[in-house]
């Protein structure tokens, strides 16, 4: 049956299979009808924690995207079958195969067979997930050819992204549609908390903040601006500070590229600002001030980075210092091929971590990627995975003197997100979309290349 179908309804089916994973993913969340009361864990073999409560967050999100990807190779066969599709090799993916290639071999030479492949219970980010991550940015390359498949990417990932945003501020605002809980202080939406929301939100600010500035029609002016205040307010109410350190990074970036245009927008500007500032003191005076503690606490902290004693060091960044600290040491213990994907919390010295703590708590993650790299995959992978996001940046970079809207917007983005990446974690509820984001830098250079857009 599916044989004979033509080129057109395959493209289709694969443009919306992509649209689905960077709206569906994001978004899906198990309804939590239960209280977290008592134990929710026990610890397990390699100290791992064994949930004894549903994972309402990351498995769906886990599972539904194995099953859109698995449903987006087989398009992708049909199509080389037919030979309507051909596999083009470029110059440009060989830091992302030499990436992926040393994480197979890292989960190989692991001796935690057991977790490796899928990862640990509520992460899922073992060898599927980075392979996964792979197809995406090659599939995005290759299904979005044209500008009206780019727009039409953007107009879904919006509104999938003004949904999750808007629960999220109701969240804030003490209404809690995900967990039935009244007085969530921090938005964390359907992504399962709000350093991930942080995270997912620091990409989406940028790219409509860029295309507010260059709608041409009052249609797309009052879209654009609406939601660019939607994600700014929900970015504000994670009160998650790498969030708020990415946001710091984009306005010199934005001020440089878009100097132009925000002079010759003056009126525009001047508007977004003054409902930016109004949504910044609302926000501030519903939870007492909570969000614009935590961003002053940015500039105290980095006092104490300066002045402050070890110990009061060591507590910088929800005590990020003393994780970082104790964690560099690792890059050394298996240099090479690291422990295997998403072991970290086997090879990480807990007992520290309990006692520095004073309290029985298990650190899964490094709360880096980078550092999580070096240590899980090993430095060669992590040198081959910087040197990837070097050469989709330097794509860009080399052409965005042309002023692009699409370039400048997806530059920005996956800026904001390597920022904020260097004091947070990568998940599976925003990884697939800042992979393909990655994908769609190395698109509209294309596009504009080849003159489409």
């Amino acid at each position: 049956m599916f044989n004979n179908l033509d080129e057109q309804i395959l493209d289709r089916i694969s443009l919306w299979l992509l649209i689905a994973i960077i709206v569906v993913v994001p978004l899906l969340y198990l309804p939590q009808f239960e209280q977290n009361k008592g134990t929710i864990y026990k610890i397990g073999e390699y100290d791992q924690i064994v949930p004894l409560l549903k994972d309402y967050t990351t498995k769906p999100k886990f599972y539904a995207l194995l099953v859109l990807v698995c449903f987006l190779l087989i398009i992708h066969y049909m199509k080389i079958k037919k030979k309507e599709k051909q596999i083009n090799w470029r110059q440009e993916y060989l830091p992302l195969v030499l990436f992926l290639g040393l994480v197979f071999i890292s989960a190989l030479a692991s001796p935690y067979k057991n977790i490796v492949i899928y990862g640990k219970t509520y992460r899922h980010e073992g060898l599927l997930a980075f392979f996964v991550y792979g197809i995406l940015f090659f599939s995005t390359i290759s299904i979005i050819d044209t500008k009206e498949k780019l727009k039409k990417l953007f107009k879904y990932l919006f509104i999938s992204a003004v949904v999750i945003s808007i629960i999220g501020l109701i969240q804030y605002c003490g209404y809690d549609l995900i967990k039935f809980q009244a007085k969530q202080v921090r938005a964390e939406s359907t992504l399962g908390n709000p350093d991930f929301a942080g995270s997912y939100v620091s990409m989406l600010f940028p790219l409509s903040f860029v295309l507010f500035f260059y709608a041409k029609t009052k249609k797309e002016l009052w879209f654009l601006g609406t939601v660019t205040t939607i994600f700014y307010a929900f970015l504000v109410a994670t009160g998650t500070r790498s969030a708020y350190v990415a946001l710091l990074a984009f306005i010199p970036l934005v001020i440089y590229l878009l100097y132009d245009k925000l002079l010759a927008n003056k009126k525009r500007l001047i508007i977004i600002i003054l409902i930016l500032s109004i949504v910044t003191v609302f926000l501030a005076k519903i939870n007492s001030n909570y969000s614009w503690n935590r961003f002053l606490s940015l500039f105290l902290e980095g006092k104490t980075l300066v002045t402050g004693t070890e110990e009061e060091i060591d507590k910088v960044g929800s005590s990020r210092m003393y994780i970082y600290k104790t964690t560099v040491p690792l890059l050394l213990k298996n240099p090479l091929l690291g422990s295997g994907p998403d072991t970290f919390q086997i090879v990480y010295p807990q007992e520290k971590y309990r006692e520095f703590k004073g309290r029985m708590l298990i650190l899964d993650k490094a709360h880096s990627e980078y550092l999580q790299l070096g240590v899980t995959l090993g430095i060669p992978a992590l040198i081959a995975y910087l040197w990837f996001l070097f050469v989709v940046l330097k794509k860009t970079l080399i052409t965005i003197s042309t002023k692009k809207k699409y370039q400048i917007a997806l530059f920005l983005a996956v800026i904001s997100y390597l920022v904020q990446a260097t004091f947070n974690i990568s998940v599976i509820a925003v990884a697939p979309v800042f992979w393909i984001l990655l994908g769609l830098n190395f698109v509209v250079v294309d596009l504009n290349e080849s003159s489409i857009s």
